[in-house]
């Protein structure tokens, strides 16, 4: 993600993909260097893994 996407791939995509039935959403911040993986659980909301 870049900097300027990074909010908007965690809130908005991520919602997105909620309604779509994805089940999981995986977001990569260069910035920091990490990787944040969303799950859904028991069809309860995303939450951060």
């Amino acid at each position: 993600m870049s900097k300027t996407t990074l909010s908007s791939d965690l809130t908005l995509k991520r919602g997105l993909h909620t309604s779509a039935g994805i089940p999981e959403h995986w977001g990569v911040d260069l910035q920091h260097r990490r990787v944040e993986v969303f799950r859904e659980s028991n069809g309860k909301p995303y939450r951060n893994q």
